[in-house]
This record gives C-alpha cells, structure tokens and sequence, in this order.
C-alpha cells in the first residue's frame, strides 16, 4: 500500500497475492512476494498496463539492497499487446548524511503503432513508462518527507487558524487522499465513455460516472477529462495554473470572486511543489464564499495540479483538529507534460490533461444523463478554451 501510495501517478492499484519467502523480518532480506499491479500515465489517450510479477529484496553487504521485479510469465510465450514490462528494478547504496544513491532500470516494451501522434514524444523521451519518472517521483517524496520532519512550515493567516503540528498533519492528510484519489481515477477500474466525437482538434474528451461514491457523498459524481496539446511551453503553464491573481480567468467557480491564498505548505525545493488554500471572497461584501485546497508537484518528467472545492466550515473544522479521513472531496485538476511538435512546426508545446469532477442529484442524471454529460463536457473544453486564450493574449503584452 505504501509503494502505490508513494508512486500513485504511476501505480493506480497493486495487490499482495502471495508471499513465497518471508526473509528477513527486520530488513526484508530474501523477501520473495507475488504481486499484481496496474501502471499508468495520467491521461485518457493512453491504456492502463496490468502486470504480475514476482518482486524479490536481496541484501548485498551492510550498506547495498537491491529490489528485482521480474514478470510471473517471463518464462511462457506471450502475445504483446501494448506493452510488456521486463525484469526491472533498483539498486540503492547508503551515502554518508542519510543520503541514498540510487540507480533504477525499467524496462518496457511498448507497441508504438498504437500511440496517438500527442503522445509520441512522451513515450519516446522515456517520461511515459521509463525509469525516469520512477526516479523523479521517488527524489520529490523524498523531498517531501525531509520537508515535513524539518521545521513547521505552515504559513497562513485563516482566521484562528493554528500552526501546531497537528493541524498540518490534517490539512496534508487531506491533500494526501485528494492528490491518490485524482490519480486512481485514470486506473481501469473506472470506466470512460467516449463519444464518437470525443477527438477534438489536438484532443480528446471522455467521462464518467459513479453512483454514491463514499469520496463524494450521496449522489452522481461525474468527471469528464480532456487531453489537449496548447501552444506554450509546459513550466509556463504551470506557472500561470498556479499563480492565484489568475484563477479567476479560467476556473468557474472562482468568477466574480476575490481570490486570497490563506495557507502554504512548501513540500520541496521547488516553489511549485507546496500544498496551499485559497480563499474565494464574494467581490461585493468581502464576506468568504469558499475554500480551493490545492497540491502541485514539478519535476524533469512533468507537472500536476490537484485541487477540490470545500466549504468554509469544513475547512474550519479541519484546522480545528477535524478528521481529514470524513471530508468529501471532488478532486480536479491538470496533469502537464511537454507536447509534440504541432503542424506549424511549434516545438514548444505542451501536452495537459485536465480533468474536472463534480456531484449531481441523482434524479437530473436519471432525466437525461446525456445532459449531465454534455453539460460537464462543455465545461471542461471552456475551461481550456479560456486557458489557451488568456496565455495568446499574454504573448503579446
């Protein structure tokens, strides 16, 4: 759980089906387990991987481990289909100062026939399936765990809100399930539905819908995901996602708002990688009408920027020591990585998959679903719309 917890971009579920040899209790030397997981790329245009493999931890001397996944079928003929991963794994050696040096090797095999021409460069730079995107994923949470046993460095100024360790466990807590949430939504066991009409331009749109979803509370949710090639370049788009005087340019439910960031949590090096809320004030009478909790994360493989709507009472019993495990959240957000070259020959693209959730009454879905799902779709391809039109507009000023 913690290995699919600690890569959920990557591993959208994973199940323990037998443990062969127990090893060592202390340091899982000699541990053999029977595994079953599947991978992902967080974008609709690109097919979850299932995989059975058999994991095995070998200590070399007092300061070398070494960590092999070889496929449970690795000795039968098989049919490749869109991609079979090989035997892969990591070696990592102790470094003085409680550092680790750590070399990985992923090896998958991917039929290159099938891909979308938007996804080429993605899996050809090795940012899609390689072990690149293990080793960057792996160096932020690292990041993140120093970050969080270092000093106390939640900085805010919602209302009474309080800075004790308590409370900032509480608030990441809740960014923790809404970031895992958002990811294992692009994982198969959610079904998307495509429209025959569903490519569009230098995209694709698809939805879904669950029924009582115990994340959401009582009613439909439905998400609809769009994943688009903008002509602009992928820092720069996260950067304007992210700076909070242009939200209410392209996020609905901010217009006509004023937004204020009242708390921050830095969770890396970077700037970009922080949790943070943003308070939405009504324009006219300055009183508060919501709260938008917000994670980020940057690396060389690419950008993400997860957020859910709250209530201002939820979010006041949260900082208050509430239970982050009972919040309903609806997370929406962005996944950003660098595009393919465009027809007019524009090398500075990016490739970002917003995905927008939201809960419905259950009897509107039951009048016309179709409705419902038109009506969220349009709502992502105008978010995008106003997105694509406000950085053409950037350029020129």
């Amino acid at each position: 759980e913690s290995w699919s917890t600690m890569f959920s971009a990557i591993v959208a579920r994973a199940e323990q089906i037998e443990v062969l040899s127990t090893g060592s209790s202390e340091t899982f030397n000699g541990m053999l387990q029977l595994i079953q997981a599947e991978y992902q790329v967080l974008s609709i245009g690109l097919p979850t991987r299932q995989n059975s493999f058999l994991r095995y931890c070998k200590q070399h001397g007092p300061k070398i481990w070494a960590v092999v996944d070889v496929p449970a079928d690795y000795f039968h003929p098989f049919r490749l289909t869109s991609s079979q991963r090989w035997p892969s794994g990591c070696l990592i050696k102790e470094k003085p100062m409680g550092c680790s040096k750590v070399t990985w090797i992923d090896h998958v095999e991917v039929n290159g026939q099938i891909l979308n021409y938007m996804y080429q460069p993605l899996v050809d730079s090795g940012f899609a399936y390689g072990a690149k995107r293990w080793i960057a994923i792996l160096q932020r949470q690292s990041e993140r765990l120093a970050f969080l046993m270092a000093s106390n460095n939640l900085c805010g100024e919602f209302g009474v809100i309080s800075t004790d360790g308590k409370t900032r466990r509480s608030l990441l807590r809740l960014a923790e399930r809404m970031v895992t949430s958002f990811c294992s939504g692009f994982g198969s066991s959610y079904s998307w539905n495509a429209r025959p009409d569903s490519t569009i331009g230098h995209g694709m749109i698809q939805t879904r819908m669950t029924v009582d979803d115990p994340l959401c509370g009582t009613g439909t949710a439905v998400t609809a995901a769009a994943s688009y090639c903008l002509r602009v370049k992928p820092d720069r788009l996260f950067d304007y996602l992210l700076n909070k005087n242009f939200r209410n340019e392209w996020d609905f439910s901010s217009f006509g708002g004023l937004v204020k960031q009242t708390a921050h949590v830095f969770l890396g090096n970077h700037p970009g990688n922080c949790v943070s809320l943003l308070r939405i004030d009504d324009a006219v009478t300055g009183l508060p009408k919501s709260v938008i909790l917000i994670e980020s994360n940057t690396d060389v493989t690419g950008s993400q920027i997860v957020y859910t709507p709250l209530c201002i009472n939820t979010m006041q019993e949260l900082l208050n020591g509430g239970n982050p495990e009972t919040v309903f959240i609806f997370p929406s957000g962005f996944n950003i990585h660098p595009g393919p070259v465009l027809e007019d020959g524009s090398s500075s693209s990016s490739l970002v998959t917003f995905s927008l959730k939201a809960l419905i009454d259950s009897k509107e879905v039951a009048n016309s679903s179709q409705r419902v799902q038109t009506k969220i779709e349009k709502a992502v391809m105008d978010t995008i719309s106003r997105i694509e039109s406000a950085l053409a507009r950037s350029q020129f000023n």
